[in-house]
């Protein structure tokens, strides 16, 4: 695999375990390890329970959390890449689909909606805290460790949020000696 491609591939699933760590849904395992067998070039494993504990708003936050992990690979690709690159995310597709009909009654209203949920999915992930997450994890894929367990990935993230937390309090404070 070109490095572009890996470059690519780092993006796209640290995109897939930032919102995953935003939503609150564990992560087992991230990998840009290419697997022929299974035609894939990387792949973010993460807990597929969906909650139905009765509660259908709580049922249907979480689907459309699921949605949103599913979408940010793709879109932290076309951020990093500046155009929409759909190859090899076809199971993506296919999932967010798959979990759009259980939110929507018809084909107008799907659209509708999924066209609302990739624009906050591009708004979450642009906002300068979460992307700098995607690239330290991305960054950390390709020069580092190539797959990571799911604690390990939330550690990293963990650490990457307190230190950016760390550095909001100091220009903080630093604004406030200003005045």
């Amino acid at each position: 695999m070109e490095f572009l491609e890996l470059t690519s591939t780092a993006y796209h699933e640290s995109g897939h375990a930032v919102m995953a760590f935003l939503q609150k849904v564990r992560i087992v395992k991230i990998s840009i390890v290419p697997d022929e067998r299974m035609g894939i070039s990387g792949m973010l494993v993460k807990s597929n329970k969906i909650l139905d504990s009765g509660d259908r708003e709580t049922f249907l936050d979480r689907i459309e959390s699921f949605i949103l992990i599913a979408m940010s690979g793709m879109v932290a690709e076309s951020i990093l890449n500046a155009y929409n690159n759909y190859q090899g995310a076809e199971k993506d597709i296919e999932y967010i689909k798959e979990l759009l009909q259980h939110l929507t009654y018809n084909q107008k209203e799907q659209d509708l909606y999924e066209n609302l949920l990739w624009a906050r999915t591009k708004n979450i992930l642009q906002k300068s805290q979460n992307w700098d997450m995607i690239k330290k994890l991305a960054l950390y894929l390709l020069h580092e460790r190539k797959t990571l367990s799911g604690k390990e990935v939330m550690q990293f993230l963990r650490n990457i949020n307190s230190d950016i937390d760390r550095k909001n309090i100091s220009n903080i404070k630093d604004s406030l000696e200003k005045i």
